[in-house]
């Protein structure tokens, strides 16, 4: 016979406790397992979406039509320009050099090339070069030139008719026309 030894130790069998605290990890790994699977395929398909527009955008060589200029467009421009333009220093020059025997009668800003031209009544001709050298002292434009240039001048000596000479309080007065650039360039228009 055999001899029998008692046991005192009651075998382990897992409590209710334990087979919750196991399932609930079970349960905890499988979802853990597929989000990161989700996640994956999520990426692989942002991946293959971003990879087909690249070459969607590469392959089409269909250029997009410029937009047209709106109607308004040359007479915006245009207001810039003369809003641009130095009118005050233009005026502030040209009152800075008066004197007797040379009056200003018309000024005219044409924005389309940014010229100012200016008529003047003068009694002769020394009067009206000393007017431009006043008007021209310390001005140089960006060349270097003098700002104000006499473009026409039609002297009092000139008495025929249809000539620019004109009878002014028992004097007789010649126009001349000078002008200057105020504005080189168009300014820009930001889009």
């Amino acid at each position: 016979m055999k001899r029998v030894e008692a046991q005192f130790k009651p075998v382990w069998r897992p409590t209710r406790m334990a087979l919750g605290g196991l399932a609930f990890l079970a349960l905890a790994t499988v979802v853990a397992v597929g989000v990161v699977v989700w996640e994956r395929g999520r990426i692989a398909s942002l991946q293959s979406r971003v990879a087909q527009l690249t070459t969607d955008r590469s392959a089409s060589s269909t250029q997009w039509a410029p937009r047209p200029a709106p109607p308004y467009d040359a007479s915006a421009r245009q207001f810039l320009r003369e809003r641009a333009a130095g009118w005050a220093p233009m005026l502030r020059t040209l009152e800075s050099g008066a004197m007797v025997g040379v009056t200003p009668t018309s000024v005219d800003f044409n924005a389309q090339d940014g010229v100012a031209r200016v008529r003047l009544a003068y009694v002769n001709s020394e009067v009206l070069l000393d007017y431009l050298e006043r008007i021209n002292e310390g001005v140089p434009d960006a060349r270097g030139r003098p700002r104000w240039v006499l473009v026409e001048a039609h002297d009092d000596n000139d008495r025929s008719p249809g000539s620019a000479t004109q009878l002014t309080e028992g004097r007789v007065q010649a126009i001349a026309t000078i002008q200057s650039v105020w504005l080189a360039e168009p300014p820009s228009l930001n889009r």
